[in-house]
Order: C-alpha cells, then sequence, then structure tokens
C-alpha cells in the first residue's frame, strides 16, 4: 500500500511538473526584430514557432541524457582467472617460441587491476648445438583501465622473477628478475565471460629483453 502511494505521489509531482511547464515557458520570450533593427522581446517561448520548440526541447533531452550515468562493465572487486597461448621472442641468442600463460586478476578499484602471470615459453637456441631450454616466467603487475564499457583496453608495468631451464645463450642468465610493461585490450561478450590479446616487454635482469603476444580467454566472477 506504501509502495502504491509513493508511486501515485511521484506520478502526481510529475503531473504537476509538467502542468508548471507552460507557465515558465512563458517567461521567456523570443527576440522579435523591430523596424530600428533592435531586437524586441515579446513573443512568449510557448508560442514561439515550431522549430525553435523542438529545438529547446531536443537540448533538454541532451542535457538529460548527457547527465544519465552509463552502465560499467569493468567492476571494483572483481576476480578475473584465464589463460591462452601466443608467443615469446627474445632480443637475441633464441628464436621466436611458443607460450602458455595463465593469469589472475582482481579489481582493487574501477579503474585499476593488480595482475598476476605465469607463463611457459620452449625458446631454441640460435646455437644449434645447444638444446631447447625452458623459459619460465612469473610476475605481478598494476594495470590501468583506460576505458570501462564492453570493450576495455588497458596499459600497465610489472616485476618478477624468471628462469632458464638450462644454461642460457648470451646475454641471459639462468635466474634473475623482470620489470616489463604491459598492454592490451579485453572484450566482455557476456557478464561473465571475456576474450582479449595482451603484449609485454620484459626487461630480463640483469641483461636481455624478450617480447610476447598472448590471446587469451578469462572468466569473471565477484560482483
Amino acid at each position: 500500500m506504501g509502495v502504491a502511494c509513493s508511486a501515485f505521489s511521484v506520478a502526481g509531482c510529475g503531473w504537476g511538473a509538467l502542468g508548471a511547464l507552460p507557465k515558465a515557458l512563458g517567461r521567456f520570450r523570443v527576440p522579435q526584430p523591430s523596424k530600428s533593427g533592435d531586437a524586441v522581446f515579446a513573443q512568449p517561448l510557448c508560442c514561439a514557432p515550431v522549430p525553435l520548440r523542438v529545438s529547446f526541447a531536443v537540448s533538454l533531452f541532451t542535457l538529460a541524457m548527457l547527465a544519465a550515468p552509463r552502465e560499467a562493465r569493468a567492476f571494483e572487486r572483481q576476480w578475473h582467472l584465464g589463460g591462452g597461448l601466443g608467443f615469446v621472442a627474445p632480443n637475441s641468442g633464441y628464436s621466436m617460441a611458443p607460450t602458455l600463460a595463465l593469469h589472475a586478476a582482481y579489481g582493487i578499484s574501477d579503474v585499476f587491476d593488480t595482475r598476476f602471470v605465469v607463463a611457459a615459453a620452449w625458446p631454441h637456441p640460435s646455437d644449434a648445438k645447444q638444446p631447447t631450454s625452458v623459459l619460465s616466467m612469473s610476475t605481478l603487475g598494476l594495470a590501468y583501465k583506460l576505458d570501462i564499457i564492453e570493450w576495455v583496453p588497458y596499459i600497465g608495468v610489472r616485476a618478477g622473477a624468471f628462469g632458464f631451464g638450462a644454461s642460457p645463450s648470451q646475454p641471459y642468465a639462468r635466474f634473475g628478475g623482470v620489470l616489463g610493461t604491459m598492454a592490451g585490450i579485453d572484450y566482455s561478450f557476456s557478464r561473465s565471460f571475456a576474450v582479449g590479446a595482451e603484449f609485454a616487454e620484459d626487461l630480463l635482469l640483469p641483461a636481455g629483453t624478450v617480447l610476447s603476444g598472448v590471446l587469451h580467454a578469462e572468466y569473471h566472477w565477484g560482483f
């Protein structure tokens, strides 16, 4: 019963506002040219020509649409879990190789995510006498989402550690730290699932760099 009364009250207020609109419009005057060339404000806006009234209505509608909030598809406190396949391209000593990556992310705000990535690649040394080695890498990063819609591009930085399964080619060390940058884009085709691509450049300390690209799919929860 209380809900119905509230609804009738809101409707009454709405009709009251509409009833007061002609009076409010009557206070506005449309400039009319006089014989001397000066503008004379004589005609009320409610009685103005149709094009002017239409323009006024369109302006009010446009302002209302701009003020209305948009639905956000990237949420704070949202978890992401996914994986993908791609490539790794060391800058020297190895050829391009396939990679497998798993990632987890958490939305600490509407525009920032923390991202944890574990990846493994199998680069083949340029020297045919050396066997193929496994390159393992794990990083923790912070990503900034450029927009919060179905398409969500992002950029970020990350740090972590790496290790080669066998003695690597120069200039790489067997183990070391990782400093890198990343950029990617995700497309949420539903509330719980998304696909995307991510590219990164990582410095394998103390020397050497690695470029990588991964196509991934992920699951979201925790809205």
